[in-house]
């Protein structure tokens, strides 16, 4: 289990964490600017998800609040499945012949305009590919961490009162 925490605390790491800065602003006190750092927390009870360690997996899956993995699996894949834990749709279909699309809700309420979402994902090497598009590409975008925003942006205006906006930069 150690090595398996291991691994999934280093694909957040090497993937995740530092990528993103949070732009917060505040009208009576100005404009912060933080990094944005996972940190996993291992607990024994009232987790958000269970980890699920098998020792050989043909497929390593978030489903519901269970997270499959397997001994083998890569720090690549823990960052990708970390993804989805963080509330991050596959940009791939899973229908054979379908291309479908996925969209985002930006920080401001409005939703992003259609991403591509290819049968089996995309090409790593693609311009529009990323972790949660193309098997092995290590991109992340701001989208992926607007809903960062709009969590911290609810608690900071529920807390404080005032109009607090914040994006991903």
């Amino acid at each position: 289990m150690e090595l398996v925490k291991q691994n999934a605390e280093r694909g957040i790491t090497s993937h995740w964490n530092n990528k993103f800065k949070i732009e917060i602003k505040d009208p009576q006190c100005g404009t912060k600017v933080l990094p944005i750092v996972y940190k996993p927390v291992y607990v024994e009870s009232g987790e958000h998800y269970v980890l699920k360690v098998h020792k050989k997996s043909d497929r390593e899956q978030v489903f519901e609040n269970v997270v499959d993995v397997s001994l083998g699996t890569t720090d690549w894949t823990h960052a990708h499945e970390f993804g989805h834990c963080c509330g991050l749709p596959d940009e791939y279909s899973y229908t054979d012949g379908v291309d479908e699309t996925v969209k985002y809700y930006k920080p401001d309420g409005t939703l992003s305009e259609a991403i591509s979402a290819p049968f089996d994902g995309k090409d790593p090497k693609a311009a529009d590919a990323t972790i949660m598009a193309a098997y092995g590409c290590t991109i992340v975008k701001p989208r992926h961490a607007w809903n960062i925003a709009i969590e911290v942006q609810e608690l900071l205006r529920a807390k404080i009162g005032r109009k607090i906006t914040c994006d991903i930069i």
